[in-house]
């Protein structure tokens, strides 16, 4: 019974569903201290952009809100907890130290990988004192990064927010040299810009102390084709059958063989042709004895005078 009541036991805990929590990150803001009280807004990002500023635009047109905000403590340090893996945009407010100086963070792209275990990511954000003006210039200039002037369209729209809120849309063209001009009185608001891009171009976003340029580039569209219909497959022709097999012809009867011939006797080797004529050969001999003969009664000769 013991053994029956364990294994049921066992049976129930394994068939009970088991939650899996996944890995938790964490994004640390560390900044100095003199810059306590900084507010920060932390949003995750849908896909990969190449600068901040081009992530920020995305953010507005799609009214995003932010998955974090919190302001740094008195050591100048905040923590966004409980986050999970993937792309974020970091963006600091304008804070201002004293009555004649404010502080401007740069945004900053951030990842957190998908790892086993907690990741925690401390970032130093980069930041810009300046002294308060009366009143501030803004600008937004539109720059066409293209070859073609003659297919860019004739105006684009151009939306202007003020601490993430839409203020107002402007028409850029040739007339005011595409760009706009605009004022505050208070150096503490956050402005960006968001332009209303024409579907055969790609915006790109740059801040250049008060000024924001939008960079048109070309890209080609592919209008889609109509398919073309397809033609039905015809039926297949119907098999041929084997053809019949053909009898062997009958073999004949193997020939006699012949009686070989007897090898014949081969020549006796002659002399060998170099080539030399043997005529000659009785004359020299003949010239020979001639003069020996002629020598020997000269010699007999002269003998018989002695």
């Amino acid at each position: 019974m013991k053994k029956i009541a364990l294994f049921l036991a066992l049976l129930v805990l394994f068939l009970l569903p088991v939650t899996v929590q996944a890995a938790q990150c964490s994004i640390t803001v560390q900044a100095e201290p003199e810059l306590a009280g900084a507010e920060f807004q932390l949003y995750r990002l849908d896909a990969v952009f190449e600068s901040p500023d081009d992530a920020y635009a995305h953010v507005l047109q799609e009214e995003q809100t932010p998955v974090a905000e919190g302001i740094l403590d008195g050591q100048g340090r905040l923590t966004f907890s409980a986050l999970a893996e993937g792309y974020y945009l970091l963006k600091g407010h304008t804070l201002e130290i004293t009555q004649d100086r404010f502080c401007r963070f740069d945004m900053s792209l951030l990842a957190l990988p998908g790892a086993e275990g907690a990741y925690a990511l401390v970032v130093e954000p980069k930041y810009e004192i300046e002294d308060i003006p009366g009143t501030v210039t803004y600008r937004a200039l539109k720059l066409w990064e293209d070859d073609k002037p003659q297919e860019r369209p004739g105006s684009i729209q151009v939306e202007l927010y003020r601490n993430d809120e839409l203020q107002d849309t402007v028409t850029l063209s040739k007339e005011n040299r595409w760009q706009y001009q605009w004022q505050d009185s208070d150096p503490s608001a956050d402005w960006a810009v968001a332009e209303l891009t024409p579907a055969c171009y790609r915006a790109e976003y740059e801040r250049s102390g008060n000024t924001f340029v939008v960079h048109n580039t070309s890209r080609t569209v592919v209008e889609p084709t109509e398919p073309t219909e397809t033609t039905p497959p015809t039926a297949p022709s119907d098999p041929t059958g084997p053809s019949e097999p053909t009898a062997p012809s009958e073999s004949t009867e193997p020939s006699q063989p012949t009686e070989p011939t007897a090898p014949t006797e081969p020549d006796k080797p002659g002399l060998p042709q170099t080539g030399q004529l043997w005529w000659p050969v009785p004359v020299m001999a003949f010239a020979g004895v001639l003069l020996f003969l002629l020598g020997w009664l000269r010699r007999k000769e002269s003998r018989y005078e002695e």
